[in-house]
């Protein structure tokens, strides 16, 4: 009965009403958002049919045409022929996943530790800090590439994995966002584990950590998706360790010159397949776990 009695004061719920201002705002913005997610979605579908047209389709046909033969063979050929200085497809694919993860993990990892003794461990100085991450963040960094290129040379991590802990320096925009987020986490928590005896690594790693699991997922995920499509780094600092961007970069070149664009694009779709599948997989956790602490009325 008490079911059905809330049910009731549910649907007897006076229905929200909006003022015209608010009306106009509310259809405009789906009408933004709907061509956005439009221009984000037709490219890849485009590709996906480019890639099954043959080579005379491609060339004589309307580009927006529908293929007349459904070529999923382009698939196995770019499969087969998306080759890198003898590293395989499934080669570039696991470089490209420990790039990708160690890149983005590392960093975010780092990140955390420091933003949280800068927000919860105030000392002299930590504000200074805090202003130097700052203002290092808005200093244009193009012209440090040989800098950069000799000190990695120093630390003897070019062309090897141990390249990973360049990114580990604990600074940059997901700092921002873990420092802010570790500044809204009640101070209860800390003291409670305090009083039970916990020390600091026990109270962050086991406490105030696991409530930031969220916003860390949401930070590892898009940063994920931006270091698998990097390719200029790879290329620069891990020749023997292509990825799979590296492979679509320098398979564009072959393709273009034996005009085979339909395996081309092929080859495209293969290595979004990875990041889509991460996205469908985690994009409704990562937003309703992302929260500013624990506490509740």
């Amino acid at each position: 009965m008490e079911k059905i009695s809330a049910v009731k004061k549910f649907k007897l719920r006076e229905k929200v009403r909006r003022t015209t201002g608010e009306k106009i705002i509310q259809y405009t913005l789906v009408v933004v958002f709907t061509v956005y997610s439009i221009s984000l979605i037709f490219p890849l579908v485009w590709a996906f049919l480019t890639s099954l047209k043959t080579h005379s389709e491609y060339m004589l046909n309307s580009p927006f045409a529908l293929p007349e033969q459904w070529l999923f063979s382009n698939y196995i050929e770019a499969f087969n022929s998306l080759e890198v200085d003898g590293t395989s497809f499934f080669g570039m694919l696991i470089n490209s996943l420990w790039y990708a993860f160690g890149m983005c993990l590392g960093n975010v990892f780092v990140c955390s530790i420091t933003a949280y003794v800068i927000a919860r461990y105030p000392f002299k100085g930590s504000q200074i800090i805090y202003n130097a991450i700052l203002i290092m963040m808005l200093m244009p960094i193009i012209g440090n590439g040989p800098t950069v290129y000799k000190m990695y040379s120093y630390l003897g991590i070019i062309d090897s994995p141990l390249f990973l802990i360049s990114n580990a320096g604990g600074l940059g925009i997901n700092f921002l966002f873990l420092e802010g987020f570790y500044r809204n986490v009640a101070g209860s928590y800390a003291e409670a584990a305090s009083i039970d005896g916990a020390n600091h690594y026990t109270t962050y790693f086991k406490i105030v950590f696991p409530q930031a699991m969220g916003l860390i997922a949401t930070l590892v995920i898009i940063q994920f998706v931006g270091y698998w499509n990097d390719y200029s780094a790879p290329m620069l600092f891990l020749r023997s360790w292509p990825t799979l961007s590296v492979g679509v970069y320098k398979y564009e070149s072959a393709m273009i010159k034996q005009a085979d664009m339909p395996i081309y694009f092929a080859g495209i779709v293969i290595t979004v397949i990875p990041v889509l599948t991460l996205f469908c997989l985690f994009q409704n956790k990562k937003i309703k776990k992302v929260s500013l602490g624990g506490i509740k009325g």
